[in-house]
């Protein structure tokens, strides 16, 4: 690419960044409303104790108290500018994924069209996307590939630790119309709603999907609560926790994780995890775990383009692809 074209596409780039940057301006009375349902939502949730364990130390804690302090006390409309969200939920991008969503891409270009609410970071290598919308994009793009599936023939997704809300807004843009339960810590899940809630699905049809299908569940919810959400949903078609898991203590994953597979008729999975977290050995732990629960075919594949990560993919041999 020519040097004047590469600046013809950033100028783009920044007008269509300008143009949808909401935050540059004062919050519309939708705005306000969210906000002051959130800042509600979180001062509602009682400040408790992420995780005892010492083999996560106080990471989380820390993140966490500061993400209260920011939605209570910064505008919102910028949380993917504030240092606890960038560096562990925003992705700056890679060449490599948008190139092989781009093998498809008649299927991925609208569904990778980035509101820009939230001031993410510019892509430089997708004008009108963000590196976290083509990195979830290409999460998925395992997903379908591996087991030639849709989206749209699911009607409930379950993610253990939704992000920002990323995967959920890309799986109904997919074509899924059903229920989309999340299950993570409060702040979380107050914040993904308030995402969710401002971003403008009208080309997709989706606003009224998104509000009425999205549920959540928190961390410090009664294990009742959880297992009534199971129960309701009866089958979960595909499981999805993307570096969720995998930063979650032992104790975590054998009373809540585990528990929903031994709980819940779960298809399909999809999950990422990385190398070690603390002196917390991940790929024994997933090997084990796959020995465990042996009615699945499992595969976990190393990230080529990001050292020391993997997928695990799953399909429940009780299931056919329809």
């Amino acid at each position: 690419m020519d040097i004047k074209k590469q600046q013809k596409n950033f100028a783009k780039h920044i007008l269509y960044f300008v143009k949808n940057h909401k935050a540059f301006f004062p919050p519309d009375g939708k705005q306000k409303i969210l906000i002051e349902k959130l800042r509600n939502e979180v001062m509602r949730s009682s400040i408790q104790k992420v995780y005892k364990e010492d083999e996560i130390k106080n990471e989380w804690q820390n993140f966490v108290d500061n993400l209260r302090y920011h939605i209570l006390n910064d505008d919102p409309r910028k949380f993917l500018q504030w240092k606890e969200i960038s560096y562990t939920m925003v992705f700056g991008g890679s060449k490599y994924e948008l190139f092989s969503l781009k093998n498809n891409w008649p299927y991925w270009r609208k569904i990778i069209k980035d509101s820009y609410f939230g001031m993410p970071p510019l892509s430089k290598y997708c004008w009108r996307s963000s590196g976290s919308y083509t990195h979830s994009a290409y999460h998925f793009q395992k997903l379908l590939t591996e087991f030639d599936i849709k989206l749209d023939k699911f009607k409930t997704i379950m993610e253990f630790g939704g992000g920002y809300g990323v995967m959920a807004l890309l799986a109904y843009r997919q074509g899924f119309n059903g229920s989309y339960l999340i299950y993570d810590l409060p702040e979380f899940l107050a914040l993904q709603k308030y995402y969710l809630s401002s971003i403008n699905e009208t080309n997709f049809l989706l606003s009224d999907n998104i509000r009425n299908n999205v549920n959540t569940v928190s961390f410090f919810s009664k294990k009742e609560k959880l297992m009534d959400s199971l129960k309701r949903a009866q089958n979960i078609d595909l499981f999805i926790a993307m570096w969720s898991i995998s930063e979650s203590p032992l104790k975590l994953r054998e009373n809540l994780f585990e528990k929903i597979f031994n709980t819940a008729k779960i298809k399909y999975v999809l999950i990422g995890f990385q190398k070690k977290f603390g002196d917390i050995d991940n790929c024994t732990y997933f090997k084990t775990f796959i020995n465990k629960y042996n009615n699945y075919s499992w595969k976990i594949e190393e990230i080529s383009h990001l050292k020391d990560n993997y997928y695990l993919l799953g399909k429940n041999n009780k299931y056919d692809n329809h």
